[in-house]
C-alpha cells in the first residue's frame, strides 16, 4: 500500500496536525497588518501614497513572516513529536486554548504599545525603545503619570477575549485539535 495516498474517507478529511502554527501565522500577520494600517492612518498627512508606501508593506510582511516563524519553531517542535494520545487529552486542549489567548493579548497588548509609542515619539518602535530598557524606573514612572494603566490592560484584555472568542467560533481550533497524526 501507498503510505501517500490515505487509507480511508476519514484521512482525506481530517486536517492536518500542524493547522496550529497556520492559525499562529494568520493572527500574527494580521495584528503586523493592522497596526501598520493603523499608524499609516494616523501618519496619513505626512505619508506619500506611492510605490515606496506599498514597499513599505512588502516590508513589513517579509519581516512579519520571518519574526513568526522563528517564534512558531517551538510549536512546530512540540507538534512533531507529541504522541496522538497526547495530543488529543484534556491537558493538551487546555494548554492550545491558554497559548492561544495569551499570544493574542501579547500581539494586541503590542500594537497598543505601538499606537502609544506613535503617540508619544511619532515613530515606529526603535532606539528609544532602547532607552525604556536603560531608564526602566524613570519610564515606568512616566506611564503610570501619563496613562489610565488599568484602563488599557482591561481593554486590551477585553479586545483579546473577543479576538479569542471569535477565534473559537471560527471552529479552526476546534478542527486542529481533532487533527489526526500517525505519531
Amino acid at each position: 500500500m501507498n503510505p501517500h495516498i490515505p487509507s480511508s474517507k476519514t484521512e482525506i478529511d481530517t486536517p492536518p496536525r500542524y493547522l496550529g502554527v497556520l492559525i499562529f501565522y494568520g493572527i500574527y500577520i494580521s495584528n503586523g497588518f493592522l497596526s501598520r494600517v493603523m499608524l499609516s492612518i494616523k501618519a496619513a498627512p505626512d505619508l506619500s501614497f506611492d510605490s515606496s508606501f506599498l514597499a513599505a508593506y512588502a516590508v513589513g510582511f517579509f519581516f512579519d513572516f520571518i519574526a513568526a516563524s522563528l517564534m512558531a519553531i517551538p510549536w512546530v517542535l512540540y507538534l512533531s513529536i507529541l504522541p496522538q494520545r497526547c495530543f488529543q487529552s484534556a491537558f493538551n486542549r487546555y494548554l492550545v486554548y491558554t497559548l492561544s489567548f495569551i499570544s493574542i493579548y501579547i500581539f494586541v497588548f503590542s500594537a497598543v504599545a505601538e499606537l502609544v509609542f506613535w503617540d508619544e515619539f511619532g515613530v515606529r518602535f526603535n532606539f528609544i525603545a532602547v532607552d525604556y530598557l536603560v531608564y526602566t524606573t524613570e519610564v515606568i514612572r512616566n506611564i503610570r503619570e501619563s496613562y489610565n494603566m488599568l484602563l488599557i490592560y482591561s481593554g486590551v484584555f477585553a479586545a483579546s477575549l473577543l479576538l479569542f472568542l471569535i477565534l473559537l467560533k471560527t471552529g479552526l481550533v476546534t478542527s486542529f485539535l481533532k487533527s489526526r497524526s500517525s505519531l
